[in-house]
């Protein structure tokens, strides 16, 4: 009988983002061996959802190599959705519509801000946002201040897939900000980097921008 020895934990977790919409997600942890300071945050692309077999693939091949890895969905996940904001119309709450076809692309910050805060609890120094396709260019809004609550967060290393090379250092605005360890940096090795890959090419939109298409309210 073969013996199989696991090197990762994986837990399932919900938390509010930062105007209380209920967010799933999932923490992929390294076991056997103290994590790194640095933890990596996977920001899907439109349609997709924080358990895509290739994004929590790599959450595995980076808590491998001893990095906190957190994966979860944002408004924006499926194609539709239902979103429930403090626990919905039969807890006094309110259910709305959400998925990528109703996501207001300026409102992202608030999923990923209360992404970030939910990461940096886990005592962890920095984070490193990794945007997958859309979520890409939803981590590009995070310098600027989105309307709504106030944000205690800020300083993240932003990366995406098809773009490689040294992290840039963004700064969000926020008070309250957990210290960072600078020049931290995020190692990746050619397995993870093929996994992204893949990751890109399964969730890419078709033809005249399929995937991105914006319905206001």
């Amino acid at each position: 009988m073969t013996t199989t020895t696991v090197s990762y934990s994986e837990e399932l977790v919900w938390i509010e983002s930062e105007d209380e919409l209920e967010l799933a997600g999932a923490v992929i942890r390294p076991v056997g061996r103290a994590p790194r300071s640095v933890a990596a945050i996977w920001v899907h692309g439109a349609t997709s959802r924080f358990y895509g077999p290739a994004h929590v693939q790599i959450g595995r091949e980076l808590a491998k190599a001893g990095y906190v890895f957190v994966t979860g969905n944002n408004r924006g996940h499926l194609l539709g959705a239902n979103l429930l904001r403090r626990g919905g119309p039969q807890l006094g709450g309110e259910q709305l519509l959400g998925g990528t076809l109703w996501e207001r692309f300026e409102e992202s910050p608030r999923d990923i801000g209360a992404w970030v805060t939910f990461t940096m609890s886990l005592g962890v120094q920095e984070v490193v946002l990794i945007g997958h396709s859309y979520g890409g260019g939803e981590n590009r809004l995070l310098p600027g201040a989105a309307p709504g609550p106030s944000r205690s967060w800020a300083g993240a290393r932003i990366a995406r897939p098809d773009q490689p090379g040294p992290l840039p250092r963004t700064r969000v605005a926020g008070a309250g900000s957990p210290a960072r360890r600078p020049g931290a940096r995020l190692r990746t090795t050619p397995a993870t980097n093929r996994r992204a890959a893949a990751a890109e090419r399964a969730d890419a939109p078709g033809p005249r921008g399929s995937g991105h298409r914006r319905v206001r309210r």
